[in-house]
């Protein structure tokens, strides 16, 4: 399991989903689950002094600009997945007028801690050797990557001893209820199986990070129209199965789709407030907790903010299950014989660990 990629993931759907994303089209979802993994740094004392922001046209950018106000003399550096992604983020990220104006009008303002004083760089998809960071950022990646091993140790390799990655990414309660129409209806999976978080964890230590931390949390969005869910779908990047249906579907199926999602929606109970009903359970070892939040889709285009009327209309649920992980990078453990070769950098991560 932990040599291949997520189970049933097509690598060539998932590239080409890759390829096509853009700062233009963010996925809400997304960033919304990035802002709540940026609020996890909290539970970290020392602050890095420098870190890498893997594929953030993916994971968010509103996110980058708050862990780089969160860490402001951290230099960044920022890995995308090519040229076209690559030119994009360089643009959003170093295009800051505002301040370029108004530094060149009150020169002193370089040196408040209200500008950032970090450097950025830029690389094309891993970093350049030798690079070693503090921390590495990978929000809602590992589920689209056709070799997650390999990714998880380009961060391992990224990192000092000492320093962290934090991720996430989609666990296997996401879409169920579309799982459940798709069997009810006799058509093929609505999407890859995704990796449960234990297996996760199973790959960080195998790629040398220690004592990995994985919770969980359950988002339910609910939408008033088949239309607005949908559309969330396609910047989520639709359906990597190796079992997909092979060709376009017609009108007849999606109209079908439709009305199958409008009965769902009819057969699960309104919210208890505008605002959501929130639930938590435990669920996991560590911290693992699962979140049920009936949310108000009021918040982006095709969502309707159901306050607006007096009779609730139907609500059209769609879980998301989100893994958390963290962990450390350690100094490499050197079996010795008679005969034994290792790099000089391993030897004085060892020799620096055993000092501390």
């Amino acid at each position: 399991m932990s040599n291949s990629a997520p189970p049933s993931l097509d690598p060539k759907a998932s590239v080409r989903f890759r390829a096509q994303q853009s700062v233009s089209r963010p996925a809400w979802l997304h960033s919304e689950v990035a802002q709540r993994m940026e609020q996890r740094l909290d539970w970290f004392k020392q602050a890095p002094t420098s870190w890498i922001d893997w594929e953030p046209i993916n994971g968010g950018l509103k996110t980058h600009h708050r862990i780089q106000a969160r860490y402001p003399s951290a230099n960044a550096l920022i890995i995308e997945y090519n040229e076209r992604r690559l030119k994009e983020v360089q643009q959003e990220l170093t295009s800051n007028w505002f301040i370029n104006a108004f530094t060149r009008c009150i020169p002193a303002l370089k040196n408040s801690k209200l500008f950032i004083k970090g450097k950025k760089s830029f690389s094309l998809s891993k970093p350049p050797d030798p690079t070693q960071v503090d921390l590495v950022w990978a929000n809602m990646l590992l589920h689209l990557s056709p070799n997650p091993v390999e990714l998880i140790k380009e961060w391992n390799k990224s990192l000092r001893v000492g320093g962290w990655v934090m991720f996430s990414c989609l666990g296997p309660d996401t879409s169920k209820e579309l799982r459940h129409i798709y069997e009810q209806m006799g058509w093929t999976i609505p999407a890859h199986e995704f990796t449960d978080m234990h297996d996760w964890g199973d790959m960080l230590v195998e790629a040398g990070f220690a004592d990995p931390v994985m919770d969980m949390e359950r988002i339910t969005l609910t939408y008033s129209t088949p239309e607005a869910l949908i559309e969330d779908l396609r910047c989520l990047g639709g359906n990597f199965n190796y079992n997909r249906f092979p060709a376009l579907r017609g009108r007849k199926w999606l109209q079908e789709f439709k009305n199958q999602l409008k009965l769902l929606g009819q057969s699960v109970a309104p919210p208890r407030s505008s605002n959501g009903e929130r639930k938590k359970e435990r669920a996991g070892e560590a911290m693992n907790m699962g979140m049920n939040m009936g949310m108000n889709t009021g918040m982006n285009t095709g969502r309707n903010d159901s306050t607006a009327t007096s009779t609730p209309s139907p609500k059209i649920p769609l879980t998301f299950e989100i893994i958390y992980g963290h962990a450390f990078k350690v100094a490499p453990k050197i079996k010795v014989s008679e005969t034994s070769a290792f790099s000089a950098d391993d030897m004085r991560a060892m020799l620096k660990a055993t000092r501390n």
